[in-house]
């Protein structure tokens, strides 16, 4: 009989170390899933910039088309870019001009969420690392505990 007591508290013991093991694969798996999540976020805010940054070029392009053709059609009409002319020219340029700021500020609007998303990955992966060593702690001493009480 003190045999099966000895063998159980062996098992016992063995079951809490694979459970401690067991836990701190989970803690690191779910951190290691985390830094992913991050790095696609990171990688993210970087494409929502350059996207942004297309778009202004994209707006700066079609502001000068457009200011272009507002000159020929000046020009063609006979009106010299004096006096409302100029002024229409003004005022195309500067809502052009707006609109990339626009562009602009709505790209760093949303990498600046996703920067945020990334800091926020982290921090889980970081809490359930932490979570798989207290799990793994508590795995090892509650399979000792059992152990020592065989």
């Amino acid at each position: 009989m003190a045999m099966v007591g000895i063998l159980a508290g062996v098992l016992s013991a063995v079951g809490g170390v694979v459970s401690a093991v067991g836990a701190m694969q989970q803690g690191k798996a779910a951190q290691q899933q985390a830094e992913y999540n991050a790095k696609v976020a990171e990688n993210n805010a970087i494409m929502a910039r350059q996207q942004a940054g297309a778009e202004q070029s994209k707006i700066a392009r079609n502001t000068r088309m457009r200011i272009g053709a507002q000159r020929a059609a000046y020009g063609a009409s006979g009106f010299t870019v004096q006096g409302s002319p100029l002024d229409v020219l003004g005022e195309t340029a500067a809502l052009g001009k707006y609109d990339e700021l626009v562009a602009n500020y709505n790209g760093e609007v949303r990498a600046r969420g996703l920067q945020a998303q990334a800091q926020q990955y982290r921090l889980e992966g970081q809490a359930a690392r932490q979570a798989g060593r207290i799990g793994a702690a508590s795995a090892l001493i509650g399979g000792f505990g059992r152990a020592l009480s065989v």
